[in-house]
């Protein structure tokens, strides 16, 4: 009996938590032009408490081999889960980024994201999700690709280790000057922000899916031939039926 009844809680906490979902998209912002230390804000309202929020920026850099990467902080810094960037020509590096923060307050968040590179880190953008029904901890699995001649540009394969899950998936393409070539977004994801050749750092966009399976995720977009980008993805998943009820018992 002590058994079953052990079952049925970890089942109803498990059922009482909820799959992941995306509850709201903010605008997207965009680095002001200037030197080292521009930065993009968004205004996030209506946020609900113990949610996540995912932020994701692309865009151009004049950072040599990436070393610096983009950050952001909303009071509290937000957690990096995949980096990757790309040399476009010159000094031009294409990057996109990965970046959360796990149990939120309630209310307006204004979260700062911020480009410590140099003269080109204008040409960058960045835009977060709301996530409810995923684990308070690092992302489940997550990979990153960059190139600078496939039409078909894909984040690389990760796989979730549960059948409850969300990916978030971001690319930047330099294809300025040629906004129609820029596809997306890949089969199955929804898309959430998007820029089409905005500036010089050409076009972006985040996209996200809801998994139900444990198998390999590896979303396409389309581009152009000989045109550099780079691609990430990060996968989180929900809880445990039994982190799940050690939240409420500790509640």
């Amino acid at each position: 009996m002590k058994k079953l009844l052990a079952l049925l809680l970890l089942a109803c906490a498990s059922l009482a938590h909820g799959a992941p979902a995306v509850v709201q998209t903010s605008s997207t912002c965009s680095f002001p032009q200037g030197g080292a230390g521009s930065t993009c804000v968004i205004t996030f309202t209506g946020i609900t408490a113990t949610n996540s929020i995912v932020v994701a920026s692309f865009g151009a850099s004049n950072d040599p081999g990436g070393t610096t990467h983009v950050s952001c902080n909303d009071g509290t810094g937000y957690t990096e889960a995949v980096y990757r960037n790309v040399n476009s020509g010159g000094n031009i590096w294409n990057y996109v980024v990965i970046v959360h923060l796990h149990n939120v307050g309630s209310g307006t968040h204004t979260i700062t994201c911020t480009n410590p590179a140099g003269t080109f880190a204008s040409y960058g953008y960045a835009c977060a999700a709301e996530i409810s029904g995923i684990q308070n901890a690092a992302a489940d699995a997550t990979n990153g690709n960059t190139g600078n001649t496939s039409t078909t540009p894909t984040t690389g394969s990760a796989t979730p280790t549960t059948t409850s899950s969300i990916a978030i998936a971001v690319v930047s393409l330099n294809d300025f000057g040629n906004p129609a070539s820029f596809g997306h977004p890949p089969s199955g994801y929804s898309s959430r922000c998007v820029i089409t050749n905005g500036t010089a750092a050409g076009s972006g966009s985040v996209d996200s899916k809801i998994l139900s399976s444990i198998a390999a995720e590896n979303p396409s977009f389309a581009t152009s031939a000989n045109v550099a980008w780079a691609a990430a993805i990060a996968i989180y998943k929900a809880p445990s039926a039994s982190s799940s009820l050690l939240l409420r018992r500790q509640r």
